[in-house]
């Protein structure tokens, strides 16, 4: 490897750990230091009465991303889901080099880590929008009807979203709008 590569490399890790105790923006804001504010969003597709349910995590950025880290909140520890897995297939960070969903169960959350690589022919996220992730679901039956929403939420020691843009070899963090007004999973009786 080269050196500029293990650079790049600490430069994004030092990054994520600097800027760990800042909490997730949940409130639009009107510019990003980059352009319009990016854009996070999450929305479930859930058939009525069924006990599985898919999350469709989408991405709207206008700058080159090179690393994502999105911790999800899925319940308070017992609330009757399971996720089962997560799918970066047929997604925009398909090619990333390293895509790592971190499930805890005891918890539902999921932290998802997303880094790009300087040895692939793409080396960033492009601009643009559309699917980063896919999260699968199972209900259990015996809880009462409710509806839970998918959140962001800090995972710990202290993860939260963000993205790191890179260009001209300096990093800089982007934190993301969270939309989780499609988020909503109908539990079973």
């Amino acid at each position: 490897m080269k050196k500029t590569h293990i650079i790049f490399y600490l430069v994004i890790i030092l990054l994520f750990l600097s800027f760990s105790l800042i909490t997730a923006q949940n409130k639009p804001q009107k510019k990003d230091s980059y352009g319009k504010q990016d854009m996070m969003s999450v929305v479930v597709d859930q058939k009525a009465g069924s006990d599985k349910a898919v999350a469709k995590v989408n991405l709207v950025n206008d700058e080159k991303i090179t690393a994502i880290v999105l911790p999800i909140k899925y319940g308070t520890g017992k609330t009757p889901i399971t996720l089962d897995s997560v799918s970066f297939a047929d997604t925009r960070v398909k090619d990333f080099a390293f895509k790592f969903p971190n499930i805890d169960p005891k918890i539902q959350k999921v932290n998802i880590a997303l880094i790009s690589t300087l040895s692939s022919a793409q080396i960033f996220l492009p601009k643009g929008e559309g699917e980063i992730a896919k999260l699968y679901f199972t209900l259990k039956k015996g809880g009462e009807e409710k509806t839970i929403l998918l959140d962001t939420t800090t995972f710990e020691p202290a993860n939260v979203l963000q993205m790191v843009e890179a260009e001209d070899n300096t990093a800089q963090a982007v934190y993301p709008v969270f939309d989780n007004s499609k988020g909503k999973i109908k539990l079973l009786k």
